[in-house]
C-alpha cells in the first residue's frame, strides 16, 4: 500500500514536470512570435502558456485547500 502511494506521488511529480517543460517551451514560443512580431500566434501561444500554468497550479492548490478543510475540522 505504502510503495504504491509512492509511485502515485512519482507520477504526479513527473506529470507536473512535464507540464511545466511544455509551460516553458510555450512561453518560449510566445516570446520568439512577439519578437518576430507575429501577434496572433503570439497570443495563441500566451494563451496555451496561461492554461498550462493553470493545470500546473492546481495539484499543490487542491492539497493546500485539502489542508485548511481538514484543519477547520479539527477545531
Amino acid at each position: 500500500m505504502n510503495n504504491h502511494k509512492f509511485f502515485t506521488k512519482r507520477s504526479i511529480q513527473l506529470c507536473r514536470l512535464i507540464l511545466l517543460a511544455f509551460t516553458l517551451y510555450s512561453g518560449c514560443l510566445f516570446t520568439l512570435y512577439l519578437w518576430r512580431g507575429e501577434f496572433s500566434e503570439a497570443l495563441s501561444h500566451l494563451a496555451t502558456t496561461m492554461l498550462l500554468l493553470v493545470f500546473w497550479s492546481l495539484e499543490p492548490l487542491a492539497k493546500l485547500l485539502q489542508k485548511s478543510s481538514t484543519s477547520e475540522q479539527h477545531h
